[in-house]
């Protein structure tokens, strides 16, 4: 499991949508100055992906923090690693 992998290492993540004039703002933004064009603003994902986002165990970026850690720490139990924690 990847979200796991990756917070064993002690390493965070978070899901987040992105539009794909954000995502090809994203993926090179020199190029994406250099041709004069201002940032995009991120649209809201589409209503049949909110819930996905909104998920703590997706690690999703509209859902709470507290249940993202809480989701952290439920995850760390099950598979019997310990979290590293700042």
């Amino acid at each position: 499991m990847t979200i796991a992998a990756i917070e064993k290492a002690g390493g965070k993540i978070r899901t987040a949508y992105y539009d794909l004039e954000s995502l090809r703002a994203a993926v090179d933004p020199q190029k994406w100055f250099k041709d004069g064009n201002p940032i995009p603003g991120r649209k809201r994902p589409p209503h049949s992906l909110i819930s996905y986002y909104a998920d703590p165990n997706n690690r999703g970026y509209l859902a709470d923090d507290s249940d993202i850690t809480e989701s952290e720490q439920r995850l760390a139990e099950i598979l019997e690693y310990e979290r590293k924690v700042d």
